[in-house]
């Protein structure tokens, strides 16, 4: 064989090995929902789209959405410099089985979706095909119920309320329960110690027992913890037989009984409260 050959077999034998090496040690990539136990958009039943800063709710269901959702958000890139202050909004994604993926993200500013993470495609997305469109809109609300009994609620002891007191209450629970968006508000198991240690005779709580149980829904945990989303929050359908209005921390809040636990949600304010005050309505609650 002659030398020029035999040169010209090493250099491809050479590049041949380079090559081999340099595929067998590359390092495989995933996208973001990838890397957090979400292979494909087939994995997901339903997104939520909370935007904060202009109080509207969204909810997406149709396969096609859901599949572009699923391609920007898992595309997202890695950058720095971003801060939980950009990302006043959540973006939650219902996977089969209940649980969830639930992700910090901003409409207005930067595109940023998580603690150093971008997608201006998803940020792009939301702003010209979900926003204001209102084939996405969230319209769950809980069901039309009947209220019986009525009491007020000190610590451990009820006391049932008379008639005119008891309509009262019936209005603002109504008007709390409809202002409830599930999906959309964030509820959380508690127990009936942390309620009742906000109820004092300086501020009782109220609850209502409803004629017949209703059932709905929603999204039960919270959204912590960053920086790469969270599956704190689970999907749960809850049966409600009792709601309780009381005052905490000067939040206005609206707890629900479903078999043997409380669920409160996050506190009522003005937007929720038709133009109205936490405090002037829990004054009108308690008849002040």
């Amino acid at each position: 064989m002659s030398r020029p050959l035999v040169v010209s077999v090493l250099i491809l034998l050479l590049w041949a090995l380079v090559s081999l090496v340099g595929c067998s040690g590359r390092p495989s990539t995933s996208g973001l929902l990838e890397r957090n136990g979400i292979k494909g958009a087939g994995d997901l039943v339903l997104c939520v789209i909370n935007l904060a800063e202009s109080n509207r709710y969204y909810v997406i269901k149709d396969e096609s959405t859901l599949r572009r959702i699923y391609s920007t958000i898992n595309d997202a890139e890695r950058v720095t410099g971003m801060t939980k202050a950009l990302r006043p909004d959540t973006v939650t994604l219902v996977r089969k089985g209940g649980r969830t993926l639930s992700f910090g993200f901003t409409v207005f500013g930067h595109p940023s979706l998580t603690v150093g993470y971008a997608s201006p495609e998803f940020v792009k997305f939301v702003e010209t095909e979900i926003r204001g469109n209102s084939k996405y809109v969230n319209r769950a609300r809980i069901p039309e119920f009947s209220i019986g009994q009525v009491v007020r609620i000190v610590g451990s002891s009820s006391t049932p309320l008379p008639p005119a007191r008891a309509g009262r209450v019936q209005d603002v629970v109504r008007l709390m329960a409809s202002a409830y968006v599930p999906y959309s508000w964030t509820t959380k198991p508690t127990d009936w110690n942390s309620i009742a240690a906000n109820c004092t005779s300086a501020s009782p709580g109220f609850e209502v027992t409803l004629v017949k149980p209703v059932s709905f829904e929603t999204l039960v945990g919270s959204t912590g913890p960053e920086p790469n989303g969270s599956d704190a929050l689970k999907l749960k359908t809850l049966t409600v037989d009792k709601m309780l209005v009381y005052m905490a921390d000067k939040e206005l809040l609206l707890a629900f009984h479903s078999g043997k636990v409380w669920y409160v949600t996050w506190g009522f304010g003005e937007k929720q409260l038709g133009g109205r005050t936490p405090e002037n309505v829990y004054r009108e609650l308690a008849g002040r």
